[in-house]
């Protein structure tokens, strides 16, 4: 048996965890793998430790190696309150390595490499670097580090220490191609490395009966009208203008339509600018996470626009996998991750491009586009199900 310490600043208390840590761990732990997993918490989800404790111990089989080792940190922005989280993650991982026998180091993102790096250099432990995204460049693209100054240095310094993270990595996941092809050869000659976009659990997001559909538009009033869903954070990456102005000029031709916003973001709603004229039509939404898959499953299409920049290449957002296992097809704009060649090969190619954002004839093939979701859910499987990227990462684990 492979003990493999799994490092990571987000928290499996986090609606990422919950979607994109916490599932992967739960079905690898059921293989031979022994995991010893450290995580920062923000203390605003402490309320939420003991209904995941439960779910912790009801979805885990009684073979499963499932070590948790936490921290709760007040989170907050800032690059003082980031090295805090960092040296309580690496506090956590010492305690790992000095009481256990460790033989992979697995760091989820940028920041936990740093402590992967100095452990290899004194070990034969083996790394994996799993990269999800470009860190490094997020911080220049989403205004995190300026363009200029002392920003603009940390960022050059940092991208040279980039290369020493695919140096001393064992094996590099990226979440796309596009982002593979994106990165200086001379970091991955000679480097195993996989691609592993994000997944969803297709056994939790699935495809909802007619019935229990109607019944669930009926209870929440939407019974009658077209469901144009966005799922996600507001603000950030994501265009929520664009996703306005997509919804002001789908609802003039359809009337009939209602944006659905489904967020555990803080919502000011004086910052949003609501266009007067659309109120009356869209509705904000908060859900516990085993709601979300009915609410993405009555809708008719799913929104997906984030802002394009260099790092976005790198990207593979979640919440494309979760409404295509829901059989819902989803509108999005172009040059995000692997999506423009993705959705293309599975025939649901319904991208925005920046010239002509949103026609008349747009609107119209969108709403004559006859759904098949059984076909959605099967055409996107192989690219996008949990089950696909556990085999891949239990390979990389055993080849190590």
């Amino acid at each position: 048996m492979k003990n493999v310490l799994y490092l990571s600043i987000d928290g499996l208390l986090d609606p990422l965890g919950q979607s994109q840590i916490f599932p992967y761990l739960n079905k690898l732990s059921e293989t031979d793998l022994s995991f010893f997993v450290c995580t920062i918490e923000n203390k605003k989800n402490k309320n939420k430790l003991k209904n995941f404790k439960k779910k912790k111990r009801k979805n885990l089989k009684n073979n499963s190696s499932f070590n948790w080792n936490y921290f709760f940190f007040l989170k907050k922005k800032g690059k003082f309150n980031r090295l805090k989280e960092i040296l309580l993650l690496y506090f956590l991982a010492i305690k790992i390595i000095f009481s256990n026998k460790i033989d992979i180091l697995h760091s989820r993102s940028y920041l936990p490499m740093f402590f992967c790096i100095l452990i290899k250099v004194f070990s034969k432990k083996k790394v994996i670097f799993d990269t999800r995204g470009s860190w490094f460049d997020e911080r220049i693209d989403g205004g995190m580090l300026k363009k200029k100054g002392i920003d603009l240095l940390l960022f050059k310094f940092l991208k040279k220490i980039e290369f020493i993270f695919f140096y001393f990595s064992n094996h590099i996941v990226f979440l796309t191609d596009n982002g593979l092809q994106s990165v200086d050869n001379s970091y991955i000659v000679a480097k195993k490395y996989s691609v592993i976009p994000c997944a969803a659990d297709y056994n939790f997001f699935q495809i909802i009966k007619n019935k229990e559909r109607d019944q669930f538009r009926k209870q929440l009033k939407f019974k009658e009208k077209y469901l144009v869903t966005y799922s996600g954070s507001i603000g950030s990456w994501y265009n929520f203008n664009q996703i306005l102005d997509f919804f002001s000029k789908f609802n003039n031709i359809n009337p009939n339509s209602r944006l659905v916003i489904l967020t555990q973001s803080e919502i000011n709603f004086n910052n949003l600018n609501l266009p007067l004229h659309l109120i009356g039509n869209i509705t904000f939404m908060s859900s516990i996470r085993s709601e979300i898959p009915k609410i993405i499953g009555i809708s008719d299409i799913t929104l997906c626009f984030i802002n394009k920049s260099f790092s976005k290449k790198f990207s593979s957002p979640t919440k494309v996998a979760e409404s295509l296992a829901c059989g819902v097809p989803v509108i999005y704009n172009e040059g995000i991750g692997d999506l423009d060649n993705d959705m293309k090969e599975m025939n649901l190619d319904f991208k925005l491009d920046d010239e002509n954002f949103i026609s008349f004839d747009c609107v119209q093939q969108i709403i004559n586009y006859e759904i098949n979701k059984d076909q959605i859910r099967i055409n996107s499987y192989k690219k996008y199900s949990l089950e696909n990227a556990i085999k891949k990462y239990i390979n990389i684990y055993k080849n190590l």
